[in-house]
């Protein structure tokens, strides 16, 4: 259960970990073995994922804050994907990349020459979820229902 009042020094802690629980458990079915809070010189990485198939290193942020992701978490994510000789790094968020680390993000993609850094939007990660069935959608009566959806998590 994550404290709904955000003043609650649990909140933000309790909420990410619920984050990074999801991001890890749809990885795993995708063939990564996932560590959880990687912290290593003076850093803390979310999800340190190795793909059990091609043995392939994916550093993993998890971001749940609801405004736009600034071009520092892109930064981060470059320094820890070069720290750890990863293969990709990826950013699983509830919210968009600002114009900023969007551009930051292509840039680096270009210089690369491949798509080494990916942000997965919250749409994204819900499709994936739908099409691997570990999200189901909610069959909804139109009679008198409200028109919201609620994510719940089991």
């Amino acid at each position: 259960m994550i404290p709904l009042n955000k003043a609650n020094e649990r909140y933000r802690n309790d909420k990410g970990c619920l984050f990074e629980g999801i991001v890890g458990q749809f990885l795993k079915n995708q063939s990564f073995t996932v560590k959880e809070r990687v912290r290593d010189v003076g850093s803390e990485i979310d999800l340190l994922c190795s793909n059990d198939l091609s043995g392939d290193i994916a550093v993993v942020e998890c971001k749940t804050q609801t405004e736009a992701l600034l071009s520092s978490v892109v930064n981060k994510l470059h320094t820890d994907v070069s720290l750890h000789d990863a293969h990709v790094g990826w950013i699983f968020s509830i919210s968009d990349l600002g114009r900023e680390a969007e551009g930051r993000l292509k840039k680096l993609n270009e210089k690369g020459g491949k798509e080494t850094f990916r942000h997965f939007s919250p749409s994204t990660l819900v499709g994936h979820l739908l099409n691997i069935s570990a999200l189901i959608e909610p069959a909804v009566v139109h009679q008198n229902a409200p028109n919201e959806k609620y994510l719940c998590i089991f």
